[in-house]
């Protein structure tokens, strides 16, 4: 009896060897503790992935071109002109690019250097669209899409649409590969007078075309 109550006033104490099995069973618990969370990582960490590439796109510009000439049939020009006369010529348009157009049309006007008669500024212009016949009686059944009643001057003057960037009045639209023929006549008016006998002029046209699409 005088034992036991020993005992329960001062416990048996550990020994040594007991606590460092303790201490061995902790470390040991700790290391396995950790060694599982290092597998955890590496587990999570090797995914399977894929790539797959896109084959590359092309990108390639339009174009616009724009051609015009004299007509190898019916050429504007005429040699031996007289008060009253009017002079005749087709003026094949054509888009030779890939991308619509709209074109304006200008004239100038030039005269020999020596010629005191102005006879560019004399001659008047008119410009035909959707013509049959490329003549007195074809012009008065087409369409006037332009001209210039006062003569040629010098400097470009539009006589068809207008130059300026975007759609404008009287702009003539093309579509790609497209063409058409306009009707062009010049006249000598009748009451030119005899300041003119015997005097030279050139008219030349330029067209300038721009693309339509975002424009």
């Amino acid at each position: 009896m005088d034992d036991l109550i020993r005992e329960m006033i001062a416990p048996e104490r550990r020994s040594d060897l007991d606590r460092g099995r303790r201490s061995r069973l902790v470390a040991t618990a700790l290391t396995v503790a950790l060694a599982a969370v290092g597998v955890t990582s590496l587990v999570t960490g090797a995914l399977f992935s894929d790539t797959e590439p896109v084959s590359a796109s092309d990108f390639l510009t339009g174009t616009v071109d724009i051609v015009a000439d004299h007509s190898t049939d019916q050429k504007l020009e005429s040699l031996n002109m007289a008060p009253g006369d009017v002079a005749y010529g087709v003026v094949p348009v054509s888009n030779g690019g890939s991308l619509e157009l709209r074109y304006a049309v200008e004239v100038t006007g030039t005269n020999p250097e020596l010629q005191d008669a102005d006879l560019a500024g004399k001659l008047q212009l008119d410009v035909y669209a959707d013509v049959t016949s490329c003549d007195a009686t074809g012009a008065v059944l087409a369409k006037r899409i332009g001209g210039l009643l006062g003569g040629a001057l010098t400097a470009a003057t539009t006589i068809v649409g207008n130059p300026a960037i975007g759609w404008q009045t009287g702009d003539r639209v093309l579509a790609a590969r497209a063409s058409e023929n306009l009707c062009v006549s010049v006249g000598l008016p009748l009451d030119t007078d005899n300041t003119f006998q015997n005097t030279d002029a050139q008219l030349a046209l330029r067209f300038l075309a721009e693309q339509t699409v975002n424009n």
